[in-house]
């Protein structure tokens, strides 16, 4: 009895053995199926992680490209609104321009302006236009918001004017609001207004027009506007300053105004 059960428990451990030696052989030899398949497997999920990598980087790439062609458009979109600006208030002054020429029955010659001559403390400017257009020396000149100047010399094909605010540049000049009257003359900056009594009424704000006396300066232009008025026990007149109401280096164009239109058909029909 006793010899059976031993052979039968040597059986019973034989055939675990065998059992476990089978496992480990089949695992051995599935072992290079699962290397691959993890391999493979790894393989994969790099490829997909390179590729969704690569699609990003192609797709900020994109982006980026994109975003530069839009801040272009921008830039170029913000440059038209801005020519859109310039030329509607160019447009504007170009019609206050032809309602002065319209208004005054006065030789008007349109002119650009073309920039600065001479030193920059003369305040001098040069225009397009000269003696073959009928330019002469001491004809105003009006910008779209009053008088901005005067011609100082005149050439051929072009003519130089000075500023208001320059220190030759003068003119009489009378109060809109209270009809006072005095001497407007630049200095540099301004304009300061001479020989105004400390009893007559000018105030802060009050806008100065030409009065048309010398017959240079059509009369009602505006030219300045009151900035300072203060009086002082030792001087005679009252110190008054203003501003231009309108400047050369303001204007693309301006109007060179001579003589009246009527006067001058009247001088005309004399010498005939």
């Amino acid at each position: 009895m006793k010899r059976e059960t031993a052979a039968y428990i040597i059986l019973v451990l034989i055939s675990a053995a065998l059992i476990v030696a089978r496992v480990k052989v089949t695992t051995i030899a599935q072992l290079p199926e699962k290397v691959a398949t993890k391999i493979v497997y790894l393989f994969e999920s790099v490829k997909r992680e390179s590729g969704e990598k690569v699609r990003s980087i192609v797709e900020a790439n994109r982006i980026l490209k994109e975003n530069q062609r839009l801040e272009e458009e921008n830039i170029k979109l913000k440059q038209k609104i801005t020519l859109c600006k310039t030329l509607y208030q160019e447009n504007l002054k170009l019609k206050k321009l032809l309602g002065i020429k319209k208004h005054y029955k006065i030789k008007s010659i349109a002119a650009r302006v073309l920039g600065w001559t001479g030193d920059y403390w003369q305040l001098r400017f040069m225009l397009d236009k000269g003696s073959k257009d009928g330019v002469k020396e001491g004809m105003a000149v009006a910008g779209s918001n009053g008088i901005v100047g005067q011609i100082r010399k005149v050439y051929k094909n072009y003519s130089v004017a000075m500023s208001v605010v320059d220190p030759d540049f003068s003119v009489h000049v009378e109060d809109f609001r209270s009809k006072v009257r005095g001497i407007a003359r630049g200095n540099g900056r301004t304009l300061n207004v001479n020989y105004v009594l400390p009893s007559m009424d000018v105030k802060v704000g009050d806008l100065l027009v030409a009065t048309g006396i010398g017959g240079i300066f059509p009369t009602g232009l505006y030219i300045g506007r009151v900035i300072k008025v203060s009086k002082s026990l030792e001087e005679k007149f009252l110190n008054i300053v203003a501003v231009p109401t309108d400047r050369l280096e303001n204007n693309k164009f301006v109007l060179i105004m001579g003589e009246v239109i009527g006067k001058e058909k009247k001088e005309k029909n004399k010498k005939r």
